[in-house]
């Protein structure tokens, strides 16, 4: 869902059902998370791990989008991190 209003930022989040375990896609996910980001947004052209490895709590990122041939920079921090469970990026 995304949306934007008057008073906010554009918020999104999304949910989709694999065949795996819980533990392994968390690790793709979240653990492995600068390796895999573009392959499933290809509107991300550059991304960036600035804090040093591996993800965690408080792990800073970069990237850039690239959306009707206009590239955006941002900024994000991993907000939420809790093993097998919760993983949160905000910026």
């Amino acid at each position: 869902m995304l949306g934007l209003t008057s008073s906010g930022p554009i918020q999104g989040r999304a949910e989709s059902t694999v065949k795996c375990s819980i533990s392994d896609a968390y690790h793709i996910i979240a653990h492995c998370f600068f390796d895999n980001y573009q392959k499933w947004c290809p509107q991300v052209v550059e991304l960036e791990q600035l804090s040093p490895p591996p993800v965690q709590l408080g792990t800073k990122g970069r990237q850039v989008t690239r959306d009707r041939g206009i590239d955006s920079e941002s900024l994000f921090d991993v907000t939420k991190f809790a093993s097998n469970a919760e993983l949160e990026i905000t910026g």
